[in-house]
This record gives structure tokens, C-alpha cells and sequence, in this order.
């Protein structure tokens, strides 16, 4: 694993009114170095462990006043300059190799207008529509892999039986509408007629689903205001197509699901 998802646009109100001025990923955090006991932004912490462990492709997604975390991993070398003049020499050499792992890194930035949190709901469980078999079925994969990556997952499946479904059985919700309510995304993992067309989507908080099986007209989820994201095909909605799903980070999206 080279890659990472840093999600930073939460507007840090459990924590106010620190979080007022200041992120709450940038909140200063006791961290020892070496010898001695040094303060370091939270994110920074957070960025120079995955470094450490072999990470150097970082998606940093960010919200509204979180202008100070770009900053901050942006190499400033006035300021080092600044930190050796007034004979703050360790102070220098902690911030310079910490812009080494920058320059060793590969940093994008999305901004997200509002916090969106994370939870998804997958729709069907079962390895195909018209049975209640789930055992290998890559829904259970998917639904494992989005738990690990932070998401909260709800499952919607009509007919998928207790068998093969044991390690979600918490999560799996039979009523389609109650799985998507509130919603930051959906993703169709098995074509039940029961999830068909844009309207079963609107109790949804979010506005994208990922169609796996490439069977929803994304006219129609277009004309609806939604996104829709195709395996295999390309992005559609909120007014443009883009060619490659390969780039949304999503499980399964470069390489398909595992056998």
C-alpha cells in the first residue's frame, strides 16, 4: 500500500471554541524525538508515521478555514532560514526533515465545500439478483474494505439469507429506503429491481452512487442531480463526464474485485 486518504474537512466543533481559529488537525500534539519531547501539528504527526511505514502518494481532502494546513505543507525556507538565525538549530533541523518527506511525497488537495462524514450504504449482498446466496460474494468484500477505510456501512439486500452474510449481519438492512436515508453515498453491488432508478435515491444526504454492475442510464441520474459513477465507463452528473473510474479511490475500482 502506497497511497492514503487524509480526510480534513470537519469543522472541529466537539472541540470548540479551540477549533474556532485554529484545525483541529492542526492542534499542537506532545511527540517524542529522540532525546527530547517536541510539539508537532496533529496532522503533521499523522503524515510523518504513514511516511515512515512506506506511504508517498497523500489525498489530503479539506474544507472551508483549513487554509492553514496548506500552508504548513508547503516548504517554507525563509522561515528556516528565521530558526537558525535566532539559534533554534534543532527546531530547524525537526522542520527541514520534515520537508524532505514532502519533497519525497506526492501531495493533492481536494476541497470539499462541506463535510460530507462517511457513511455509504452498499445495495444488494447476495452474489446475484435472484438468490439469496452470499457466500463469495464480492459485496461482503466491499462492505469489509469500506469498514476499514472509515466508512459506516449499511447493507440493503431483499432475499440474501443469514449464510455468507455472517460478518455484516449487524449492518444489513432490508427496507431499501431506511439503508439509503441520510446517506453520503451508495453503491450497487448486486442489480435488484428493487434499486433501479434515480427517485430511490433521493432520501440520500450525498449525491453520488457507483453502479458496479453498469446498469443504471446515467441520463437519468443527471437529469436527477446526481452522480454517477460507473466501473469501467467513466463519472457522470453535476454537469461533465469524466473517462476513468480508475482514480476514485474506490475498492475495486482499478483492479476489480478479488476472486
Amino acid at each position: 500500500m502506497r497511497k492514503a486518504v487524509i480526510t480534513a474537512a470537519g469543522l472541529g466543533t466537539r472541540l470548540s471554541p479551540a477549533t474556532k481559529e485554529l484545525p483541529k488537525e492542526m492542534l499542537p500534539i506532545f511527540h517524542r524525538e529522540g532525546d527530547r519531547i517536541v510539539v508537532k501539528p496533529l496532522l503533521q504527526l499523522i503524515f510523518e508515521q504513514l511516511h515512515d511505514v512506506g506511504i508517498r502518494e497523500f489525498c489530503f481532502v479539506i474544507g472551508r478555514g483549513k487554509r492553514a494546513i496548506e500552508d504548513h505543507f508547503t516548504p517554507d525556507p525563509i522561515f528556516l532560514r528565521e530558526l537558525r538565525e535566532r539559534g533554534k538549530g534543532r527546531e530547524a533541523e525537526s522542520l527541514e526533515r520534515f520537508y524532505a518527506m514532502l519533497s519525497d511525497s506526492s501531495i493533492t488537495w481536494v476541497n470539499q465545500p462541506e463535510p460530507r462524514g462517511f457513511g455509504d450504504a452498499v445495495l444488494g449482498a447476495s452474489f446475484k439478483p435472484g438468490t439469496d446466496d452470499a457466500r463469495e460474494s464480492p459485496a461482503i468484500w466491499l462492505v469489509g474494505e469500506l469498514g476499514r477505510r472509515g466508512a459506516i456501512v449499511r447493507v440493503c439486500d431483499p432475499a440474501a439469507r443469514a449464510q455468507g452474510i455472517e460478518v455484516i449481519r449487524d449492518q444489513v438492512i432490508r427496507d431499501p429506503g431506511r439503508c439509503l436515508e441520510g446517506a453520503d453515498a451508495a453503491v450497487l453491488a448486486t442489480e435488484w429491481d428493487q434499486f433501479r432508478e434515480p427517485e430511490d435515491f433521493l432520501r440520500m444526504r450525498g449525491r453520488v452512487v457507483v453502479d458496479t454492475r453498469r446498469v443504471y442510464d446515467p441520463g437519468k441520474f443527471g437529469a436527477a442531480g446526481m452522480r454517477l459513477i460507473q466501473l469501467g465507463r467513466g463519472s457522470y452528473g453535476y454537469g461533465r463526464t469524466q473517462p476513468s473510474p480508475r482514480c476514485h479511490g474506490l475498492p475495486g475500482a482499478a483492479g476489480g474485485y478479488p476472486r
